[in-house]
């Protein structure tokens, strides 16, 4: 990079933050976070919540006491328009949670118990080895207690608590694969 490509992206820094008046040195720093942060990985990267965790400890560093103030009242505005929208997005998660209520119900009272009474699967039970029906079940148990943790950890890490009806939705899906 040339030093006019270099002063020119310090100064889109600058002018991307107006409000905090950067200093060009200031500006410098923050474009060298904003580097560090947008660093391609395959296997890490961060939530939007630790995004901004990761912005602010920067910039107490970086900025002034005024300045400071100011990102802090930005970003308060942006966490709460971001909260929002989590909660809205929330809410269109009803219909599919009532389906697939209604779906794990008919599995479990209609269609299953018809199933297992069904003389052709009582006579495949008689042939099959026991041994591999029992190692089948104990991997798809782990996999399916993994796949729990799975969910759990990425709805808290990415939605918190704004997202309750995304939780019961995934959850309802695991029920279902495991059904």
């Amino acid at each position: 990079m040339t030093p006019e490509e270099y002063q020119w992206y310090v100064n889109l820094v600058r002018d991307r933050n107006q409000y905090l008046n950067l200093t060009f040195e200031q500006a410098e720093r923050v474009y060298k976070y904003e580097q560090d942060k947008d660093t391609y990985s395959e296997k890490h990267f961060f939530s939007v919540w630790e995004e901004w965790d990761y912005e602010l400890t920067t910039f107490r560093e970086i900025l002034h006491d005024d300045q400071l103030k100011n990102y802090e009242t930005f970003l308060r505005e942006n966490i709460q328009r971001y909260e929002q929208s989590l909660i809205e997005q929330d809410g269109e998660k009803a219909n599919e949670i009532a389906h697939n209520e209604e779906l794990i119900n008919f599995y479990e009272t209609q269609f299953l118990p018809d199933f297992f009474k069904d003389p052709f699967l009582r006579f495949c039970w008689l042939s099959i080895d026991r041994a591999k029906i029992e190692y089948l079940r104990k991997e798809y148990k782990r996999f399916l207690n993994d796949t729990k943790k799975s969910i759990l950890t990425s709805h808290f890490r990415h939605n918190r608590t704004f997202k309750p009806n995304e939780l019961k939705a995934s959850l309802l899906r695991l029920k279902l694969s495991y059904i």
